[in-house]
């Protein structure tokens, strides 16, 4: 009996111990001062090919489209070196928040969670930058469906004045099309979508070949192809680099529902996506190739289909933001009164009045519905039913609105590339790397994460400084 109440002693002091280490990490000057609702993933259904698919999706979008236009205006062998680079630079930030998401426990890796231990004062800010980028990203979608469908419809019917070829019928049809799979909250629910978005893909590529190989065109004059062309058109254009391989708003949710998320897999999953979108856009990002006119269809289909993957971060980053304001401010542990207990205190022959407020602390960290600290509570927070439903129908409805009200595609690329872009493929990648290791040894990974902050930086006050001189 002794033994055993020796035991409860040691335990309830690792209780405490534990207790002043969470509190010791809950400083005051954490962002998150608010009492979120734990997100909990009830099964853990994410492969490493489902995972990668999905990031492939995320990926490719928009920029596949954008590629040509990047690559026929800063040539054809500077363009494949950028494509090289910013896929590299891209894997590199996905790299050091796969790193980063090993250092949250519970799989509740975010943003959110990651600045709350490196820069709390600013984990809003970055919640702000990745919803900013993906909301515009998804009004990017939205647009390109638009464009493009109405032009299948006019080459089957001959008639492009029906309303059946018109933008605001498409991009209506889209985002109906694509409420329910917004609505879903596991980003693995889409892995179907995105498996048919990649046989659509699949289908370009194979199209774009067999008009390279096989049909019959004229090749440009060759005076008329640019292999290098340094202008002013590198730094606008720039941007369309570093968009086309943005996915970086979505490795945290990989990482949290992937079945075996050891680092080794997330590796995986960021070389298998990366290097498929470099080789995909080094084939088809050939500016003279005339083959997507034949097959704008599956453009559209696996455009649309890659809106889910944009509005899924933007309603998490939005929820955040919504908590911070809305959640009452509340550091302490509130320790429950304590129950009356009527049987089984006789079994004890020590006197425990010394560890009572310990026991009690203890119950109140094991309580599923006691209040905690942010630092203990996951900031993956999963909004209430309603407040779920009205972020996510606001998304889709302010994104439904601004695209049938904006024609050009280049100018929502180039706001979205040069900001949200930058800050969450380079920027706040780097810097929350290099926070998170501040007190380990310098290596060549923290160098070249200050490095990739830099040139983040440069890409964005130069790309910025472009779009509103033009």
């Amino acid at each position: 009996m002794a033994t055993n109440s020796t035991n409860k002693i040691v335990s309830i002091q690792e209780d405490h111990v534990l207790i002043n280490n969470l509190s010791q990490r809950n400083s005051n000057e954490s962002a998150s001062s608010k009492d979120f609702v734990i997100y909990t993933v009830d099964e853990h259904t994410g492969t490493i090919y489902s995972s990668s698919v999905i990031l492939c999706n995320t990926i490719l979008g928009s920029g596949l489209l954008a590629m040509p236009f990047a690559l026929s205006n800063v040539g054809l062998f500077l363009g494949m070196f950028l494509i090289l680079f910013s896929g590299f630079a891209s894997g590199f930030g996905l790299y050091l928040l796969g790193k980063c998401a090993q250092e949250i426990p519970d799989r509740k890796s975010s943003f959110f969670s990651v600045a709350e231990q490196t820069y709390p004062k600013a984990a809003l800010l970055f919640d702000l930058a990745v919803a900013i980028k993906c909301f515009g990203v998804s009004i990017s979608y939205l647009i390109i469906f638009g464009d493009l469908v109405p032009q299948v419809v006019t080459f089957f019917t001959g008639n492009d004045t029906s309303f059946f070829a018109t933008r605001l019928f498409w991009i209506t049809f889209g985002i109906v099309g694509m409420t329910p799979l917004t609505f879903q909250k596991r980003l693995d629910s889409l892995k179907y979508a995105s498996l048919v978005a990649m046989f659509a893909v699949l289908y370009f590529v194979i199209v774009v070949s067999q008009y390279y190989f096989f049909a019959d065109r004229i090749p440009p004059p060759k005076d008329d192809i640019k292999y290098v062309n340094f202008s002013y058109a590198i730094l606008k254009n720039i941007s369309l680099f570093v968009f086309a391989f943005t996915c970086h708003q979505n490795i945290f949710s990989i990482h949290n529902e992937l079945k075996d998320n050891s680092f080794s897999n997330i590796n995986k999953i960021i070389i298998m996506s990366i290097g498929f979108c470099m080789c995909l856009y080094q084939w088809v990002a050939n500016p003279e190739n005339a083959a997507t006119s034949y097959c704008r269809i599956a453009v559209a289909v696996f455009v649309i289909s890659a809106y889910p993957l944009q509005c899924h971060p933007a309603r998490a980053s939005i929820n955040r933001i919504v908590n911070s304001f809305s959640s009452v401010n509340n550091h302490d542990l509130i320790i429950p009164e304590e129950p009356n207990r009527q049987e089984n205190d006789h079994s004890l022959e020590v006197d425990l009045s010394s560890e009572e407020q310990l026991s009690r602390t203890s119950e109140a960290v094991q309580r599923p519905d006691s209040s905690e600290p942010a630092m203990l509570q996951t900031v993956y927070s999963e909004a209430t039913d309603p407040q779920y439903y009205i972020i996510t129908t606001a998304i889709l409805v302010f994104s439904y609105l601004i695209a049938v009200s904006i024609k050009e595609l280049g100018l929502v690329l180039s706001f979205v590339g040069s900001t949200g872009s930058t800050s969450i493929s380079f920027i706040l990648p780097g810097i929350l790397y290099w926070k998170m290791h501040e007190k380990s040894p310098p290596s060549i990974i923290k160098n070249l994460s200050i490095i990739l902050v830099i040139y983040g930086i440069v890409v964005m006050v130069v790309s910025l400084y472009v779009n509103f001189t033009t």
